[in-house]
């Protein structure tokens, strides 16, 4: 493999309407799987993809990291899990990919090409990192 990428973005996610958090895991689930889809060859990512989100104004968030488009690793943070307010809003959503056999333009067509999913249209955020090699 001649090609890799290191990919970083921030995107700001502002839902239409409040959401639970549990909606908002499994959108960033659904997410991640549509990224993952478009970056893989036979079901496995050469790499891993990253997101971190975390609920505007809180400490409250949510880690997932993918490998393998059937092994999807989700972790929370204790204040996700114990907070008694359900309503979400907006998060904050950072993402990062490190892949090999890509260009980079790829790996950011397929991360913008996604965001419908979270209702956001198809536009990055902020840049954190862009590497090509």
């Amino acid at each position: 493999m001649d090609k890799a990428a290191v990919f970083s973005k921030v995107q700001r996610i502002i839902f239409p309407k409040p959401i639970t958090r549990e909606k908002a895991a499994q959108l960033l689930q659904e997410y991640v799987l549509s990224v993952g889809t478009k970056l893989s060859y036979n079901a496995i990512i050469a790499g891993h993809i990253k997101i971190a989100a975390q609920e505007a104004g809180t400490d409250r968030c949510l880690f997932l990291s993918l490998t393998r488009l059937d092994q999807l690793h989700m972790k929370s943070s204790v204040s996700w899990e114990s907070s008694a307010i359900d309503a979400i809003t907006e998060i904050e959503m950072t993402i990062n990919a490190h892949l090999f056999g890509y260009e980079q333009r790829a790996v950011e067509q397929a991360v913008r090409s996604s965001l419908s999913i979270l209702g956001v249209a198809p536009r990055l955020g902020r840049k954190i990192a862009a590497n090509r090699k």
